[in-house]
């Protein structure tokens, strides 16, 4: 089965953070995805409170907005390409709070 966007943050995000909770305890934040693409879309991450909670679409209260397109996205998330690569490489936009951007993407390596 190909991994989607959707299915990255409708299922495998929240089923690692419910496996593994320990892994909120650094983040504290709002994050807003921009995944351009056929299963992209806008998604937010609110891993305020030590949960997370993932919906589709923006929270005024995001912190952190990361773009990018829905292959570079996927590719980063089953780990074919690291943050600094994608970073360099003109893959990954991030605005807002970096120390959080640069934790969130801890997290989303560690929930592969």
């Amino acid at each position: 089965m190909a991994v989607s966007c959707q299915s990255i943050f409708e299922k495998l995000i929240p089923q690692k953070l419910i496996e593994n909770p320990d892994l909120l305890e650094e983040l504290e934040g709002v994050f807003e995805f921009n995944i351009v693409g056929k299963t992209g879309g806008l998604w937010t991450v609110d891993c305020r409170g030590h949960q997370a909670k993932i919906q589709k679409g923006a929270n005024e209260d995001a912190r952190v907005f990361v773009e990018m397109r829905e292959e570079d996205f996927i590719a980063y998330f089953e780990g074919r390409m690291g943050g600094f690569q994608a970073f360099i490489l003109g893959k990954i936009r991030i605005r807002g709070e970096t120390d959080l951007a640069l934790r969130m993407g801890e997290l989303l390596r560690r929930v592969q």
